[in-house]
């Protein structure tokens, strides 16, 4: 289960930040006015990428810990 929620963590971690890229590399390279709206939602996935892929691996690393409170 550990090893799972590792692999998830790096897979939902390498997907988001991926496509924060894609989607903030798209709006960099328009010209249009209002591309700082669709490089904000690059950085939310940039963003979410870091938060979701550490709380995985936050939980994996805490599955296997055994405390004296449990």
């Amino acid at each position: 289960m550990k090893t799972l929620l590792r692999a998830a963590a790096l897979l939902s971690f390498g997907f988001c930040f991926l496509a924060g890229l894609v989607i903030l590399g798209n709006a960099l390279g328009s010209g249009y006015k209002d591309a700082f709206m669709v490089s904000a939602v690059g950085l939310v996935f940039i963003g979410v990428a870091f938060f979701v892929g550490g709380m995985l691996l936050v939980a994996a690393e805490r599955l296997g810990r055994k405390t004296g409170s449990e």
